[in-house]
């Protein structure tokens, strides 16, 4: 969660609660709900973190815990994988792996594209 504040009225400060990725809490329990919201989801966060350093930082660190704090809530055989070197686009790839299997599988991925135009 982000600890960022902002002025209020007659000079209160409030500490800023971040919202939710997708407006709400929602649990992901199956391989066919993740591949059919994911992705959206997943565009959403990468377009945040196109402009925003903090928030791009904290996807580094932990991507699992930005989407949960965002609301997104998985189970623990899918894993979050977010990559962004300098030659290539940031990218999220969501796999699913069973406890004590060295498989996993790529349920979907999702790389952000921003292209600038005259």
């Amino acid at each position: 969660m982000s600890t960022s504040i902002v002025p209020v009225k007659k000079g209160r400060l409030v500490k800023y609660e971040e919202p939710p990725i997708i407006g709400e809490i929602r649990s992901f329990t199956t391989r066919e709900e993740v591949r059919q919201n994911l992705p959206d989801i997943c565009g959403k966060v990468l377009a945040r973190a196109w402009h925003d350093k903090a928030y791009y930082d904290r996807l580094t660190d932990d991507v699992h815990q930005v989407f949960y704090d965002g609301g997104v809530l998985l189970p623990d055989e899918f894993k979050l994988v977010f990559e962004h070197t300098s030659n290539n686009r940031a990218s999220i790839t969501i796999y699913e792996q069973q406890n004590g299997s060295k498989f996993k599988f790529r349920v979907c991925s999702l790389c952000l594209t921003m292209i600038a135009r005259r």
